[in-house]
């Protein structure tokens, strides 16, 4: 798991709420229009990338809990000339803030419209202008199509979440700083519930239950998180104490508020539909893709893998369960083929690390994989000196329940990276830790480690931090697109596995990674099944254990997931196919000139471009390796 910040980590952490926030002063609030700051003269690519800065600048600080999360702490206020210090404010969910906000988007895409058309544009800067102009548009779409903040009342609870948990976790000022600012945004916390059971007082609302689980999770940050930003042995004061205990009391009322309302209004249908649906996936991806052509794409995908599945694991079930002579007698085909891999996949668990030693695995295989990228041509920036790997805060592992990356903040890259690792509890019975033991075993920790460290999400937000200009780098690392970032990833384990970081051939590390395969195909049906053919729970369950082989608890957390977002959980899939196709038609494109290194060194400097962009970019002359972005 990526957490933010990291490139489109507005559209990965909230799904489609991620731009309904405003700048908690209701008056004046954020301009109008997005600025172009500084002289750059008449140069109209230097007054497109004055306009594509101050855009990505003004719109974060639309959210100050999001600003500082991407590191983003004082805002020059236009209309008053005066500094806002973010770190200390809250969202706005009023009427008068969102058509603020709507009145900013719409703003920046007739500027873009009128003064920077992308045929005037070069191809770099018209990258940049396509990720500008989907970012509104999906702004667009969910202040004006959705409403959340109407709807929805998640979006407020997990405003709340965000205001008060990151300025723990990010070390962006001294503790002292940090709790005075979080003791600022206490204060505010009753007047945003007050506000945000307004917005929520007319209509049917959706995922009520929802937000009354993460509702009592705030609580949990409010008891657990805050204490920990000051030192040990000094108490945080009665001030502190009046501040948490008012804000305690809001998210109580707005609980209360929620309550009545599950009971006496008519659930709201938080299906998108198959118009509303296709008009987010559109802006979500661009490229010309098409929901129903993925979904067509992913379901014939389903029954490829499994097949491949099957072929891998009827050798080590004969090796394994000798006696149960191949389960030839079953006359339903896939069930044959379910059993058999079933039983292959449980034995491969067996091979796991000591409940007490999953944290020092972990560093091994980190270990491991750095060593192997110093002796392998595969990229060359191998170093990882910002990266810290530590055992999660207790705080923070309902959030990292196996592992994860807190990446950098995208303004702020100098930062650590953190790569939490949460340990088996050790009050947890024998039979609940075997049961994740098995789940992440040997063979999936490795993977693990590649996709979220080196060479996947770390690496390439490290490649990404090179992007120059700086401008540049900044709006490609705020905005980025989601497919290019999980894509990658997902590309980086199999890449590592066809390099032979694992034994190659290892029966047991294939059939493991086509495991993870299987699962990100089933996320692309599930997505656009559930949100455009009514697919039922019952479907979405059986689909996820009995056809992907994921475990219950697992299969119900994705439900609730896919409910919660849409288009999110299909970024796995587009993104993954994106990478592929890329580097077998660079391949091909190349021929015996191709060289890894040198594909993986260039088409990770350019940032976290659309992949349509970046294939333009990379095989737009068949016999040059891709030209690196800057200006």
């Amino acid at each position: 798991m990526l957490m933010p910040p990291c490139p489109s980590f507005w559209i990965a952490l909230f799904g489609s709420a991620l731009l309904a926030a405003a700048c908690a002063r209701p008056q004046p609030g954020p301009p109008p229009e997005p600025r172009a700051r500084g002289d750059r003269g008449g140069d109209p690519i230097a007054r497109f990338a004055a306009f594509a800065e101050g855009f990505t600048r003004d719109a974060l600080a639309l959210s100050p809990p999001f600003a500082t999360l991407a590191g983003l702490h004082v805002y020059r206020d236009a209309e008053r000339g005066d500094e806002v210090d973010l770190d200390r404010e809250l969202d706005d969910f009023s009427p008068e803030a969102t058509a603020r906000k709507i009145r900013f988007f719409r703003s920046a895409l007739l500027t873009m419209e009128r003064d920077f058309p992308a045929d005037a544009l070069p191809e770099q800067e018209r990258i940049d202008r396509e990720i500008l102009e989907s970012q509104c548009r999906l702004a667009l779409f969910d202040l004006e199509r959705i409403r959340s903040i109407e709807t929805n009342p998640t979006q407020a609870v997990e405003s709340i979440g965000t205001a008060l948990f990151f300025p723990v976790v990010l070390e962006y000022a001294p503790r002292a700083e940090r709790a005075r600012d979080l003791k600022a945004r206490l204060e505010k916390v009753p007047s945003f519930v007050d506000q945000a059971i307004a917005a929520l007082s007319n209509g049917p609302l959706v995922h009520v239950q929802d937000a009354l689980d993460e509702n009592e999770g705030n609580r949990d940050v409010m008891e657990q998180a805050l204490p920990a930003l000051f030192a040990q042995g000094a108490g945080p004061g009665g001030a502190f104490e009046a501040a948490r205990r008012a804000a305690r009391e809001a998210i109580d009322r707005l609980r209360a508020f929620l309550q009545t309302a599950a009971k006496e209004r008519p659930a709201g249908e938080w299906r998108l539909g198959p118009d509303l649906y296709r008009e987010k996936f559109r802006a979500y991806f661009g490229e010309g893709l098409e929901p129903q052509d993925l979904l067509r794409e992913a379901e014939e995908s389903l029954g490829r893998i499994r097949e491949g599945m099957r072929a891998v694991a009827e050798p080590l079930h004969d090796r394994w369960f000798p006696a149960h002579k191949g389960h030839r007698g079953m006359k339903d085909a896939k069930a044959r083929t379910s059993t058999i891999v079933r039983e292959v996949l449980g034995h491969i668990g067996e091979d796991h690390v000591p409940r007490d030693r999953f944290f020092d695995a972990i560093r091994g295989d980190l270990d491991r994989i750095a060593a192997f990228l110093e002796t392998h041509p595969i990229v060359s920036h191998t170093r990882h000196d910002n990266l810290k790997i530590i055992e999660t805060p207790p705080f923070l592992r309902g959030v990292y329940g196996v592992a994860g990356l807190h990446a950098a903040p995208p303004l702020q890259p100098d930062l650590d990276s953190f790569y939490y690792v949460t340990p088996i509890p050790p009050d947890w019975p024998a039979d609940q830790a075997e049961s994740k033991l098995r789940e992440y075993n040997r063979y999936k920790l490795l993977l693990l480690s590649i996709h979220e460290a080196l060479p996947g999400h770390y690496t390439q937000l490290e490649y990404a931090n090179r992007v120059r200009p700086e401008w540049r780098r900044i709006v490609r690392s705020v905005n980025g697109s989601g497919a290019y970032v999980e894509g990658w990833a997902q590309y980086a384990e199999e890449m590592m596995l066809e390099q032979g970081i694992a034994d190659r051939g290892d029966p047991a590390m294939d059939l493991t990674f086509k495991k993870e395969e299987l699962r990100i195909v089933a996320n692309a049906v599930l997505d656009i099944r559930l949100h455009t053919a009514g697919m039922t729970d019952r479907q979405a369950l059986d689909l996820m254990i009995r056809d992907t082989f994921q475990e219950r608890a697992e299969a119900e957390g994705k439900l609730r997931r896919a409910r919660l977002s849409s288009c999110q959980l299909a970024t796995y899939y587009v993104g993954w196919q994106g990478w592929r196709r890329l580097r077998r038609d660079a391949e091909a494109a190349r021929g015996a000139s191709f060289d890894l290194r040198a594909f993986h060194d260039g088409v990770l400097s350019y940032g976290a471009i659309p992949l349509g962009a970046l294939r333009r970019l990379v095989l737009e002359d068949a016999g040059a390796s891709p030209a690196l972005p800057g200006r």
